[in-house]
């Protein structure tokens, strides 16, 4: 799978995977990286290309998408194309730790590719640091695949943004999501912003805070990550 990388300019101390919603390109997901000065940080950051295989409703033309999907039904997807999907990002994540260590790479994903991260995440079978996602949903599909088999340590903690003006994916589905993740027994952060549909909109100093707190950033910033 084709990923764009970010890479920072001193030693990278730590690796986010950043996964780009439906219909997105990951120049979206790098902007927000930028915007958090990740790589002044040294995180580097790794964005992979979801294959465009959806068709715009408005448009006819091809549209980048982890997994088809309809737009006007969450909790219905292509349960097959989203394994295959996740297969492939395992490739990424295991290349990922190999560079940086288990526990300093991290999962991130908005809207379809937060779902993305949470399977990804939570199904990986080796140790991550963290998942990070904004704007996430839990289609029944995906929900009784986590229900039967997780591999992630149930201390690994988990981050939720979501924004309550966010009329793709109500903030109540994120809450369910945040329920979820909590009844099955991981710390869950939950953030509620005044925001759309936008990755990560008005996401600040907690993101960082987060990272912080799953990765040491200040601690780690002398580590060398070939």
């Amino acid at each position: 799978m084709r990923a764009e990388i970010l890479a920072p300019s001193e030693n990278s101390v730590a690796t986010i995977i950043w996964l780009h919603g439906m219909g997105q390109e990951p120049e979206v997901m790098m902007s927000v990286a930028r915007r958090l000065g990740l790589a002044g940080r040294g995180v580097r950051g790794v964005f992979p290309v979801a294959p465009a295989c959806m068709t715009s409703l408005i448009t006819r033309q091809p549209v980048r998408a982890w997994f088809q999907q309809s737009v006007y039904n969450l909790h219905t997807l292509d349960v097959r194309g989203a394994l295959d999907t996740e297969a492939e990002l395992r490739s990424l994540v295991a290349r990922e730790t190999e560079l940086a260590g288990h526990d300093r790479v991290i999962i991130a994903g908005f809207s379809q590719g937060a779902v993305a991260a949470l399977m990804l995440g939570l199904r990986y079978p080796g140790a991550i640091a963290g998942v990070l996602l904004y704007g996430c949903y839990l289609p029944s599909q995906v929900e009784s695949l986590l229900a039967a088999e997780r591999r992630l340590p149930a201390a690994t903690p988990v981050w939720l943004g979501h924004g309550t003006d966010d009329y793709v994916i109500p903030v109540c589905e994120g809450e369910r999501v945040r329920d979820t993740l909590a009844a099955w027994g991981y710390p869950v952060s939950w953030q509620p912003y005044r925001a759309g549909h936008e990755a990560f909109a008005e996401v600040g100093d907690e993101a960082e805070g987060f990272l912080d707190g799953v990765v040491d950033l200040s601690r780690r910033r002398g580590l060398l990550v070939s």
